[in-house]
């Protein structure tokens, strides 16, 4: 059933459920996505590289191939080519041989999706531009020079410098309550006793976290796609709450009294 490029059987890929009921009434296959962003996973609060949803997967194992073939405004447009830039090399470094384009391939007055361009121009029409599909090498190389796109070499670059500036957190310190002087930047695994970097370590998950430091501000990740910045004084309270806690059950003494007094006074934890 599937439409075929050079005798192998494609797949269309496009944003929206109504496109893709439109492009599966004229025969041709076609995955909805969510958004142009939704075929692949989240990133983790930005600490790792997205990697592709489980059903392109399973088609990826199932040797189709692929035709991307988002909105005509694609075009001109940075942040969906980006997107689709992501999504493809998620695709090839799963093992995906096969994959076309066709975003953008019509203009914006013939319809903006695939429905609209079908309604308006006929299935024909719509039938003959996934037949000129271009490999996606050429778009690639097009698109990148043109909208000046982040690549994952780029893109695994600005992932390291964020876990470098988590991690700048756990060494920095964050010690309000003592007029004790910043910590020097020394090797992570050098600081392992000290109750603060234990604190520091479980809040900030070794960088590996939601958390991230810009201008010597703390910010979050949303999970929405986005960092939201949090105020010192909820920082100071996250890490009083988590220092509480860790203190109490890795304490030796029996007495929580004790405990509490030894904390409050700053004492060292018992060894």
């Amino acid at each position: 059933m599937c439409r075929k490029i050079d005798g192998h059987p494609f797949i269309l890929v496009t944003e929206g459920m109504f496109k893709a009921i439109h492009s599966w009434m004229i025969g041709i296959p076609c995955l909805a996505l969510l958004g142009v962003e939704q075929g692949l996973l989240g990133s983790e609060g930005g600490t790792k590289e997205r990697v592709l949803v489980p059903l392109l997967k399973k088609l990826i194992d199932a040797d189709f191939g692929f035709v991307i073939g988002f909105d005509a405004d694609t075009a001109r447009k940075k942040g969906v080519n980006q997107a689709q830039l992501v999504l493809i090399e998620a695709m090839r470094d799963y093992g995906c041989k096969r994959i076309y384009n066709i975003s953008g391939f019509w203009h914006e007055s013939q319809g903006k999706g695939i429905d609209d361009f079908i309604q308006q121009n006929g299935m024909g029409k719509f039938c003959d531009i996934f037949d000129q599909a271009e490999k996606i090498e050429t778009w690639e190389k097009r698109a990148v020079k043109k909208f000046e796109l982040k690549t994952k070499e780029v893109r695994q670059r600005e992932l390291r410098e964020r876990q470098m500036k988590a991690n700048q957190v756990i060494l920095k310190g964050i010690n309000t309550n003592t007029n004790e002087p910043e910590k020097q930047a020394v090797d992570p695994e050098i600081v392992t006793t000290t109750p603060d970097d234990t604190i520091l370590r479980s809040l900030f998950e070794d960088g590996q976290g939601d958390w991230t430091v810009i201008k010597d501000a703390y910010y979050q990740y949303t999970g929405s796609g986005y960092w939201s910045h949090t105020t010192d004084d909820i920082v100071q309270k996250l890490e009083f709450r988590l220092n509480w806690s860790q203190f109490l059950c890795l304490s030796p003494l029996s007495n929580p009294q004790k405990a509490c007094e030894s904390y409050a006074y700053g004492k060292s934890h018992p060894s």
